[in-house]
């Protein structure tokens, strides 16, 4: 694993808590968001990341792997080298980034309104003529 030169505080910015106005300049600013989680249902912070165009490195857990596929890197919450070795390799490579940012940007059109209310439809008429 690479090290880097600098103190964590120095490379790393910890927001803490975030007003949600602020979240969508944060999400567009970063080079990467990761979120290696180890209990996670749906994920939508994923979606929101992806929505603002950031690539995503994640945990595959939960609905995680079924719903997000192809437009994120999963790695092991429960191994630190992995984190780094995947963010390292996703910051390094614009292709990379380019193909997460593309591959999320489709994933997210989605989870349009229109379309999950259209989901809630069908799944009710099912129901109600099985």
């Amino acid at each position: 694993m690479k090290t880097l030169p600098l103190p964590i505080h120095q490379r790393i910015d910890f927001k803490g808590y975030i007003q949600n106005h602020d979240l969508i300049r944060l999400y567009q600013e970063a080079k990467l968001f990761t979120a290696p989680s180890f209990h996670e249902g749906f994920g939508l912070i994923i979606l929101e990341a992806m929505a603002a165009g950031s690539p995503v490195l994640t945990s595959p857990r939960g609905a995680i792997p079924e719903y997000f596929k192809d437009a994120v890197v999963f790695c092991d919450p429960e191994r630190h080298e992995d984190i780094a070795e995947k963010m390292l390799s996703i910051l390094q490579n614009e292709e990379v980034q380019k193909d997460l940012v593309l591959h999320g940007n489709r994933l997210v059109q989605n989870f349009t309104l229109e379309n999950m209310a259209r989901g809630y439809v069908e799944a009710f008429e099912k129901l109600k003529n099985p």
